[in-house]
């Protein structure tokens, strides 16, 4: 018998016998040093991110941008930090929404953005950008709409609203406040 067929054999018997001394240290590691499921810890972290999504048709439906993106298991959901994120609709002015934090739900379906809210619209050929602000707001990317129960304040121009609660139909490119409504409304001048 050659050399080389005794020798596989025997390493194969250490190569098992290392494997079990492994299995074997990892479980009885101690209860401390083992992952705790229940833990909220990020499995992902990306920095610097640039996400689109495009409709069905392959035009650019919205854009986000973000200064880092945590993913967290055991809740199947992200964090996100510095978010901005831009609606885009042909023959409309886009649309941006920012804020300090996001949480994004499992199925991207819906964000819950925090921490000094700021939604502008680009200027119209007949009306000046508008810009609005509250501390929080909670975004449906795919269906365009957005609302808060917090107070708003909206500028246009030298027009300006505050109120309690807002609704945003990007689609219908509509903004509706809720309760306490309070404004100074100046007619923009026709060229």
């Amino acid at each position: 018998m050659s050399r080389s067929g005794t020798l596989f054999p025997l390493l194969l018997a250490l190569t098992l016998a290392l494997l079990s001394y492994w299995l074997q240290a990892v479980i009885d590691l101690p209860a401390s040093h083992r992952p705790d499921p229940t833990q909220h810890d990020p499995d992902t972290v990306i920095d610097h991110v640039l996400l689109r999504s495009l409709n069905p048709q392959g035009e650019l439906q919205y854009r986000l941008q973000a200064t880092r993106i945590e993913h967290f298991p055991d809740h199947d959901s992200n964090e996100i930090t510095n978010p901005l994120l831009t609606y885009v609709r042909t023959g409309a002015p886009d649309l941006r929404i920012s804020s300090a934090h996001a949480d994004v739900s499992q199925h991207g379906d819906m964000v819950l953005l925090t921490g000094s809210v700021y939604i502008t619209r680009d200027a119209l050929p007949n009306r000046p950008e508008l810009h609005a602000k509250t501390q929080t707001l909670t975004v449906m990317p795919n269906a365009g709409t957005a609302h808060t129960d917090d107070p708003v304040f909206i500028t246009e121009g030298n027009s300006h609203l505050s109120g309690v609660g807002m609704s945003i139909d990007n689609n219908a490119r509509t903004f509706e406040l809720d309760a306490k409504v309070r404004g100074e409304y100046h007619p923009i001048p026709r060229q």
